[in-house]
């Protein structure tokens, strides 16, 4: 937080924004900020369970807490399993990308897991030991050595994502980085007293299907079996359906049913929103600058994404007090326009054709629809609204709302209601 922003809060009365809208982390701060999903929190803590490691799938749709959840459990598990049952956290989820080698994201996950422990127990608790120091300098070598690949962030972890240049076959490294990992898993989890080690691995509901069913495949007998760890694949709505279809091989490895985050009720979001303003007001008596009814609003027009509520309920008060910065209190008609302004302004930004506008106002009108609906929006054929519905999914103007065993459906997303509502 920067601190023209921190500014902005600690004038309203707040030490923090009480509409963050980024993911929790795996804190004991963040986890006192999470509400609700009582009965998918027992659905995780009873399958993430043993030190044989195993796989778990966490599902629903963008934007509805996924990543908060999945950090919410690994702090469960890592602070509150007791003494005998520790599991280690991963600080920074890692996030698939195309064209991703198994090796690649291995290194990635072993290099994420030091930093977990050095985060934990401190840096030299990989230079006092001869596997954990052997392990970090694995990392540290083949990252070193590797000209024809390009360091890059893995969502909010590290990694190594393939470049262009021509480099080692992978089948060269795998098994050095394979052995390096059991090894390092079992040295830690023996020195550090862990039952076994936790590791979130995010953005398999924005790449292709194709791409990650191809790579969940190929990892199946290398990453995807490792001792000691446990896997916990983030996905949107339907992922298991899909994994049981196009890699049975690969849903025989995970324990139990997937564990499906709906959206949270209107009541939950108030209270997370006020849970936040509780903890960070910085004295008595101040009340947040937007009103109730447009929270009621963005749950409306978004399907209780609690993810855009909060994103825009962070824009509104910006751009009010841009506007207005005497005042601290937001009148209701104000943040409807506001709200409706920001959110046409989204659109006009994306270049959109009039022909994709007029489609994406029907879109909003069906509330949910199929690509073989495909006469209702004016198409001869289903190829023929496949091709935009692609284009607005990558732009984030659709969400796949349901997936079946023979169909998908679509809807809106929010700022795409708000803006023809």
């Amino acid at each position: 937080m920067n601190s023209s922003e921190g500014d902005l809060w600690a004038d309203l009365g707040f030490t923090r924004n009480p509409y963050d809208y980024k993911p929790l982390r795996v804190s004991q701060e963040d986890r006192e900020l999470f509400v609700g999903r009582a009965k998918e929190q027992e659905a995780f803590k009873l399958q993430v369970a043993g030190r044989d490691g195993g796989l778990a799938v966490i599902q629903g749709s963008i934007g509805v807490g996924k990543t908060s959840f999945a950090n919410a459990m690994q702090y469960e598990k890592w602070k509150k399993e007791g003494s005998r049952r520790k599991y280690m956290p991963s600080f920074e989820t890692i996030e698939l990308k195309e064209n991703i080698e198994t090796s690649d994201l291995m290194l990635s996950v072993l290099s994420n897991c030091i930093f977990s422990l050095e985060k934990i127990h401190g840096p030299s608790s990989s230079t006092g030991d001869d596997v954990l120091k052997a392990g970090k300098e694995l990392v540290a070598s083949t990252v070193r050595s590797t000209g024809g690949f390009n360091i890059s962030i893995l969502g909010t972890g590290g990694g190594v994502e393939k470049g262009a240049a021509p480099i080692a076959p992978a089948s060269t490294v795998l098994p050095t980085i394979m052995h390096m990992m059991d090894q390092w898993f079992d040295r830690a989890a023996e020195k550090f007293g862990y039952e076994a080690f936790m590791v979130p691995i995010n953005n398999l509901d924005v790449l292709r299907e194709d791409v990650v069913i191809s790579f969940l495949n190929s990892a199946r007998d290398t990453l995807l079996t490792r001792h000691k760890v446990w896997w916990i694949l983030i996905s949107g709505s339907g992922f298991f359906l899909t994994l049981e279809t196009k890699a049975r091989r690969v849903s025989e490895l995970v324990n139990g049913p997937p564990i499906p985050l709906n959206p949270l009720s209107i009541e939950e979001v108030h209270q997370a929103i006020e849970v936040r303003a509780e903890k960070f007001k910085t004295g008595g008596g101040r009340n947040l600058p937007v009103p109730s009814e447009a929270v009621d609003l963005l749950y409306d027009v978004s399907g209780g994404e609690i993810r855009y509520i909060f994103k825009r309920l962070s824009d509104l008060v910006y751009s009010f007090r841009l506007a207005f910065p005497s005042e601290k209190q937001i009148p209701m008609s104000v943040a409807r326009n506001s709200l409706r302004l920001l959110a046409r302004q989204k659109l006009v930004e994306l270049n959109l054709t009039e022909r994709e506008t007029d489609l994406l106002k029907k879109m909003s009108a069906k509330k949910r629809f199929r690509v073989k609906d495909y006469a209702e929006f004016g198409f001869p054929r289903a190829p023929r609204l496949e091709k935009p519905v692609q284009k607005f999914l990558r732009l984030n103007l659709l969400s796949r709302f349901e997936r079946t065993s023979r169909e998908v459906w679509y809807s809106t997303n929010g700022d795409v209601n708000l803006s023809f509502a």
